[in-house]
């Protein structure tokens, strides 16, 4: 027997005899104060048969309406539990529809809002843990098909000097996807420490500035960083030039020749706004939502494809929420991307 029906017996039950009790002894009180005449034995018997019935009617209906309003939620949650086990992990989470509002609902929502996350979640993990395991085949299984050719015993020396030349920019590739995965496995498990320390923010971005003007010289594009404030910022500056170089070098990635990336910063409210916008290819609007995703690459049909993990910008929104900051971006195709990030001047 379930929750539900031993909720409704049991209130039918006690209720019934509860009101019973109530009524007879009503009875009793009101034929004992008639005549005698008036208070036969007959009339105090139909008077039962009337009412009894009607009680029991009563009864039911009532715990009926007890047992649906408080316990239809705890079933509609039963039913998406055992739906969700036979699912498929990738499926999305059941919904949750409930028609009434009390305590009960209201627990039963947060119980389903919690089960949701953890689902989410676990679907997270499962993604990335598959998509980790093709980033890393794809530069091991190009590492040793090369290595198979230079092990050929007629290689030519300039050959082998080509074979040995790639397989150690995979070997590159590979140590950073590592680096990044570990840097993420960190954050994720919220171990990540950050040394945070004064940071001259003008003289910092002033050396970030002389090192993306050397990056940017092969592909031709100007870099233009405005002047801005003398501020002291209280940060990690090892992970705050990871995340300015890997927004740089991804402005610098979707940024055709002779295009132009411009750096700019200012306080704003107690907090520091670093801006840096560029004349790219942009982003499509479906897919703003989705690039700070891991491994996530942006795909358009009309341009070229791109060598990278898809980790970088993962990497920026997760260094920017340990210091408790905030990123946004903005984009319209064919004219360009801007990301603005907000860091407290002060550690909190």
């Amino acid at each position: 027997m379930n929750v539900r029906r031993k909720v409704f017996v049991w209130y039918t039950l006690s209720v019934t005899i509860v009101i019973g009790i109530v009524i007879a002894a009503g009875a009793v009180i009101f034929f004992n104060t008639l005549d005698p005449v008036e208070s036969s034995p007959t009339a105090l018997w139909v008077f039962y048969a009337v009412v009894t019935p009607l009680l029991i009617v009563g009864s039911v209906i009532g715990a009926h309406l007890i047992s649906k309003k408080y316990l239809e939620p705890l079933h509609v949650l039963k039913n998406i539990t055992v739906d969700a086990e036979h699912r498929p992990i990738s499926n999305a989470f059941p919904s949750l529809n409930i028609n009434v509002n009390n305590d009960v609902s209201s627990a039963v929502t947060s119980i389903h809002g919690f089960m949701k996350q953890r689902h989410e979640k676990l679907q997270q993990v499962i993604h990335f843990s598959s998509v980790t395991s093709h980033e890393l085949r794809t530069p091991l299984t190009i590492i040793r098909n090369q290595l198979e050719d230079g092990l050929q015993a007629d290689a030519a020396l300039p050959y082998l000097k080509d074979i040995i030349a790639s397989t150690y920019d995979e070997v590159i590739r590979l140590h950073h996807l590592v680096n990044d995965l570990l840097t993420i496995s960190t954050i994720q498990a919220g171990t990540l420490k950050l040394e945070k320390s004064d940071v001259e923010f003008h003289t910092f971005i002033k050396e970030f500035y002389d090192e993306a003007l050397f990056l940017s010289r092969e592909k031709n594009i100007s870099v233009i960083l405005a002047r801005g404030p003398q501020v002291t910022v209280q940060c990690d500056p090892r992970r705050l030039r990871q995340l300015f170089f890997n927004l740089f070098e991804n402005a610098l990635k979707f940024t055709p020749e002779q295009g132009r990336i411009h750096i700019s910063y200012r306080t704003v409210n107690g907090a520091l706004e670093f801006k840096i916008s560029d004349t790219g290819y942009g982003v499509p609007h479906h897919q703003l939502d989705r690039i700070f995703e891991p491994f996530y690459q942006v795909s358009r049909h009309d341009q070229e494809v791109h060598k990278g993990t898809g980790l970088g910008l993962s990497l920026v929104r997760w260094i920017v929420e340990a210091h408790n900051g905030r990123i946004d971006v903005e984009s319209e195709e064919g004219k360009g991307t801007t990301f603005t990030i907000r860091l407290p001047l002060t550690d909190d």
